[in-house]
Parts: structure tokens; C-alpha cells; sequence
């Protein structure tokens, strides 16, 4: 049999070189979209440790709250007292319904002291709690 009527068999070279270039070029290309979405595949990790310290320290202002010999001066007291510098009290005080905005603010002048109104905020997250409190 002759050597020129013997069917290919395979890929030749320039193919097989030409399919690598490409697939180089591709990798290169695809890079940066894979390097992004890896750092930064952290991120809600950090972001759910530092909202559950944020629930947390509600969870010990509620606490406060549910014990029977503490008044609701006490949580007043307590959200005051013990801020760190990873939060920030944005509202604790005596409150009232504001029947327009249907919502509650807090007034240091309302006249029947049963709820207070206790806002505290991730100053890393900027996250907010808000907690209602009544006796």
C-alpha cells in the first residue's frame, strides 16, 4: 500500500498548536471574572459573623428586658451603658405610637411609660435592630 493513499489518522501539529493559543487566549480572558468571584466569596461569610455579634447583643438587651425585677428604665440604662465601638445606639428611650406615620418614635415627654423603643446599629455593616419593648 502506498503511504499517500493511507487515510489521516489523528490531528496534525499546527491543529493541535493552533487549539492551545486558543484556549490560552480563553484562560486569560476568563481570569479576572474567576479571581473576583473567589476574594470575594468571603464576604457574606464576614458580613452573617458580624450581623449575628449585632443579634446578639440584642439578644442580651432582650434579656434585660425579660428579667421580672428590671424595669424598662433598666434597658434604658443598660443600652446606654454598655455600647462598644463596634455599634451605635441610634434610638433607646421611652416611646409612643405617631398615629400618622403609623410608627414609633421615641419622646423623653410621653406621658405613660410602657414601651421602649431600643435601635442599634453595626457601625462595620451599617446593619439595624429594632426592638420593641413593654411591660
Amino acid at each position: 500500500m502506498n503511504d499517500r493513499t493511507r487515510p489521516c489518522q489523528g490531528f496534525t501539529l499546527i491543529e493541535v498548536i493552533v487549539t492551545l493559543v486558543l484556549l490560552g487566549v480563553l484562560a486569560v480572558m476568563a481570569g479576572p471574572y474567576l479571581s473576583n468571584s473567589i476574594f470575594k466569596s468571603v464576604d457574606p461569610l464576614v458580613n452573617l459573623e458580624k450581623e449575628i455579634t449585632l443579634q446578639s447583643w440584642m439578644e442580651q438587651i432582650v434579656a434585660v428586658n425579660e428579667n421580672e425585677k428590671k424595669t424598662l428604665q433598666d434597658v434604658i440604662d443598660f443600652v446606654s451603658n454598655n455600647a462598644d465601638g463596634n455599634y451605635a445606639v441610634v434610638s433607646n428611650g421611652f416611646c409612643k405610637l405617631n398615629a400618622d406615620t403609623n410608627t414609633f418614635e421615641v419622646d423623653a415627654n410621653v406621658a405613660t411609660k410602657t414601651m421602649v423603643l431600643v435601635t442599634i446599629k453595626s457601625l462595620t455593616t451599617g446593619e439595624q435592630l429594632t426592638a420593641l419593648f413593654a411591660k
